[in-house]
């Protein structure tokens, strides 16, 4: 009986570990934001991605200022010229702000911290199939 558990639970590892060779990783997604006047256009506003994929966000503005991404805690200083760039992975769903703060507004006075955002990344939970896949390709067969 203890070698043919044995058995059973190095068949049900080897199942687990080429099952992961052959999983396919979540897609890297790409955006390209391009601030002008510190707006970015509509299309532009609304970044979606899944939890886990890899988020690369590609920035440039007309003018200098700080953009930041809430609760992800990333923060990029951009002026006239070439594109600044984050990469990072999407770990937690929800919808996030990210805030555009120019050197000045048009006021001639520095943009408070609650504007309006300038986009959103929106990261959707893995569905429940993504889920229920990795979940059965992992689990054990009992032979009662």
């Amino acid at each position: 009986m203890g070698r043919w558990l044995g058995g059973v639970f190095g068949l049900a590892w080897l199942s687990c570990a080429l099952s992961s060779i052959g999983a396919q990783p979540l897609a890297q997604r790409t955006f390209d934001l391009h601030l002008a006047q510190g707006v970015v256009p509509p299309n532009e506003r609304v970044l979606r991605v899944t939890q886990g994929e890899t988020v690369q966000v590609r920035m440039t503005s007309d003018e200098a200022g700080v953009i930041h991404l809430h609760a992800y805690r990333l923060e990029a200083r951009l002026a006239p010229g070439p594109a600044v760039e984050w990469v990072f992975k999407a770990h937690a769903s929800g919808r996030y702000r990210l805030e555009w703060h120019g050197a000045t507004s048009s006021s001639g006075s520095t943009q408070g911290h609650h504007a309006h955002p300038l986009a959103v990344l929106e990261v959707r939970p893995k569905r429940s199939e993504e889920h229920t896949s990795e979940l059965q390709s992992h689990s054990f067969i009992s032979y009662a």
